[in-house]
């Protein structure tokens, strides 16, 4: 158990902190909870005490909830009687941002202390996080298929600040003062990622089940599906971390809840579960690869299925003109598919995907040797139908035996190989881009280059740890 160090004198956080104890009257043991430096994570929660299952590890009532109801409150405060908001039609992600730019240009209007004091503590850089990173960075970094995930994840970002842009320019000719004002904040592009990134890293979704009365007097609006929640955004993920969340009514109020379904320990790090995601995922959108990821998973893409087919018809002493055909069959075919360390894999669509190129290398293999090389392109496409048949049909539950008694043996011989290809292929992609971050033509920073670099030790780690068994 890594043990943080306490960050003292952080007086927004103790401001925050207080606040929530005095509005949920010892609901949660927020207390119980500090601000802390750990060498894994870098800031997070710490346990001053012990957290015992099924206690609160934060329970925030609705009221205290950021959500795109604050944005019509301070309207409504500026404009009582006006009707329609300029910004209304805006995804509840970008009225979210929209909020953090107007409490970090204008406070003001937002009349919330408590809220202030939750932008206070909102990070002011995403150095870590990809979506910040140029382009050449990018695609220096890593390869086509990950990189291009990446771009577009960042073409999604600036997409949204496209959107964000043409509501304030027709909310120039809005009566509402208030509308008016929102259209005059004239951010540009790097301050509206900036807040994009604090909504995307912090956010939660309402939509988790429900306990207690239904027909609780509600104090917020019920309709929004996100939103921002203090000091809950300070507590990190863990795939491991062992917690539910519940929306209560308690008191009388809805809240929303997190209880722990473990003992936490004094001195140790809280954790919460984001969700069932890979480090990819977690790189990409939050900045940080999490160690022992247990949902971490590895894409077949284009490229690597190609790598595949191409190691395994050198090891097969397949004739290498039917590369791009065996290839293109496979992405036609099936498309895809992850290599992961969940309880269920081989998953069905690994398998699937491993045992169509069995069965076509196989056919393949079994035609070459039985034809002569004048007339194999022909005998080849048609054992490629034939074999594509067979997985139809594999697919479906019909046995495999109906290829016959030579090509099956071909096919379960040739899938060892093919596994092993796959593997070998994993690692021979990993590596050289690892090597790449030492000989950069690019300027890139340490930092930048240290975060990639683990990112691709816990490829590298994925890949020794999956394992695969034939199943006929």
């Amino acid at each position: 158990m890594e043990r943080g160090k306490v960050i003292k004198n952080d007086l927004s956080f103790e401001q925050l902190r207080a606040a929530l104890n005095a509005r949920i009257d010892g609901l949660a043991p927020f207390l119980s909870l500090t601000l802390a430096s750990f060498s894994s994570t870098g800031r997070g929660l710490m346990a001053t005490q012990d957290i015992d299952d099924g206690d609160f590890i934060v329970a925030i009532p609705y009221s205290l909830l950021i959500t795109s109801c604050d944005l019509r409150a301070a309207r409504k405060r500026s404009n009582p009687m006006e009707a329609s908001f300029s910004f209304g039609d805006l995804p509840e992600h970008l009225q979210l941002t929209l909020w953090i730019l107007l409490a970090r240009r204008a406070p003001m209007l937002l009349e919330n202390s408590f809220q202030n004091l939750f932008c206070d503590l909102l990070p002011t850089r995403f150095e870590t996080v990809p979506l910040t990173w140029p382009v050449a960075w990018i695609k220096a970094l890593f390869p086509e298929g990950t990189a291009k995930g990446i771009l577009r994840r960042k073409n999604d970002v600036l997409d949204d600040f496209r959107k964000l842009q043409a509501a304030m320019r027709q909310a120039e000719a809005s009566s509402c003062d208030f509308d008016r004002h929102l259209s005059k904040l004239d951010c540009d592009f790097e301050e509206f990622e900036l807040a994009w990134l604090c909504v995307n890293t912090r956010c939660i979704s309402l939509k988790v089940p429900v306990e207690g009365d239904l027909n609780a007097r509600v104090t917020r609006c019920t309709q929004c599906t996100t939103a921002l929640a203090p000091f809950l955004d300070l507590l990190n993920h863990s795939s491991s971390a062992q917690c539910i969340a519940r929306n209560l009514v308690i008191n009388d109020e809805w809240v929303f809840a997190i209880r722990s379904q473990a003992k936490i320990p004094r001195s140790a790090q809280a954790f919460i579960h984001y969700g069932s995601h890979d480090n990819l995922f977690l790189f990409t959108e939050y900045g940080f690869v999490e160690g022992g990821n247990t949902n971490d998973s590895l894409e077949f893409d284009v490229g690597m299925i190609r790598q595949v087919v191409e190691l395994a018809l050198k090891e097969a002493r397949i004739n290498m003109n039917h590369l791009d055909q065996i290839s293109n069959l496979v992405l036609t075919e099936v498309g895809g598919a992850s290599l992961s360390l969940m309880p269920w894999e081989p998953s069905f669509p690994l398998q699937s995907l491993l045992v169509l190129l069995s069965f076509v290398l196989g056919a393949v293999r079994f035609t070459l040797e039985e034809r002569t090389k004048k007339r194999s392109d022909v005998y080849v496409r048609k054992a490629l139908d034939v074999a594509v048949g067979h997985w139809r049909s594999w697919e479906c539950g019909i046995p495999a035996t109906i290829i016959g008694d030579r090509a099956v043996s071909s096919a379960q011989e040739i899938s060892v190989t093919v596994w092993q290809a796959t593997k070998e292929v994993a690692r021979t992609s990993v590596f050289p881009w690892m090597s790449n971050l030492s000989s950069l033509s690019c300027d890139v920073p340490s930092h930048v280059i240290d975060m990639v670099r683990i990112f691709y030790e816990s490829r590298l780690d994925l890949i020794e740890r999956a394992q695969w068994e034939w199943k006929s």
